[in-house]
């Protein structure tokens, strides 16, 4: 008795396919993180969070108490990152601020891809003689530095504050009061990233 021939439709291929890829994308998705165990240091999103700030909308904000390294996927830098229990990338509690000179900005003033002692807060302070706090934080533009400087408590006051504009980003028109209005509604500003799952 012969066996009964079985026949291979194209529909049974392309399943094979999809599942023999699916398959492999797990499998290589294993083998990178036992080879590259500090494959999350490339991920921003390890040390930065969305916060909502009333009347001015969402902001970037760092994650609080991260303790960590940041690195660049092409090998450029690897910097550590220390957020306070603020949100905020300074060793000092955000008392400490009380009285200093403020540096508001995005990842340039934050110090993206820098140590905590190379960002231009650390070397204003050192030229200064006297305490500046950093009140920056990536990806955010000028509606998103006045919700920094918003979120601060009312107790604490800058000697002076140094406002950090890139020329390349941040002169445009904005209209921050729409934004806070969007973003106050629940509506996200950014879109959610895809590539952003596999870190949750």
């Amino acid at each position: 008795m012969s066996e009964p021939e079985i026949k291979i439709t194209w529909k049974g291929r392309l399943v094979a396919l999809l599942l023999g890829l699916f398959v492999l994308a797990i499998a290589s998705e294993g083998v990178i993180r036992i080879l590259y165990p500090t494959w999350d240091e490339f991920y921003a999103g390890n040390f930065m969070t969305i916060e909502t700030v009333p009347g001015f909308g969402d902001v970037t904000v760092g994650r609080k108490g991260f303790d960590g390294y940041f690195s660049q996927n092409n090998g450029d830098f690897r910097a550590h990152i220390r957020i306070n229990e603020f949100g905020l990338r300074n060793d000092e509690p955000v008392s400490a601020a009380d009285g200093a000179t403020w540096v508001i900005g995005d990842s340039m003033a934050f110090g993206w891809g820098v140590e905590a002692t190379e960002t231009y807060t650390a070397a204003i302070g050192r030229l200064l003689g006297a305490p500046a706090y950093s009140i920056a934080s990536p990806g955010t533009n000028v509606c998103g530095y006045q919700a920094l400087a918003a979120r601060m408590p009312e107790t604490v006051k800058p000697s002076a504050v140094i406002v950090g504009l890139i020329l390349e980003n941040d002169l445009k028109n904005y209209d921050c009061k729409a934004y806070a209005q969007k973003t106050s509604r629940g509506q996200k500003s950014t879109p959610l990233s895809l590539s952003a799952i596999k870190y949750k």
